[in-house]
């Protein structure tokens, strides 16, 4: 079966899109290890860059997990977060940093 039309040009792009990044995910690694041996990373938390919290319980339950970089990211995400526990208190939140700055 061909696709044809804006479904078919936008699977493209997400297959280059895809094809793009897994190439360079080797050198974002890199990178990571960088920052990690220069201090700039949390030493025990980076692994959330990748999508793997610090600590998980298997009985929480759900989480949102908000992931920030820096302080601001953090102020800019507290209001956020703050809605979402209102509207979800079933929910657990987790929120993650990765910079020593921001901790």
């Amino acid at each position: 079966m061909v696709m044809t039309g804006p479904m078919a040009k936008g699977e493209i792009v997400y297959k280059m899109y895809r094809a793009l990044t897994y190439g360079l995910s080797p050198l974002l690694q890199l990178h990571l290890h960088w920052c990690k041996i220069r201090g700039l990373e949390h030493s025990i938390r980076w692994h959330e860059r990748f999508g793997r919290p610090f600590l998980r319980r298997p009985s929480c339950g759900p989480i949102l997990w908000f992931h920030v970089v820096s302080v601001g990211e953090g102020m800019a995400a507290t209001p956020v977060i703050t809605f979402c526990s209102q509207r979800r208190p079933d929910v657990n939140v987790l929120m993650t940093t990765t910079k020593v700055s921001a901790l």
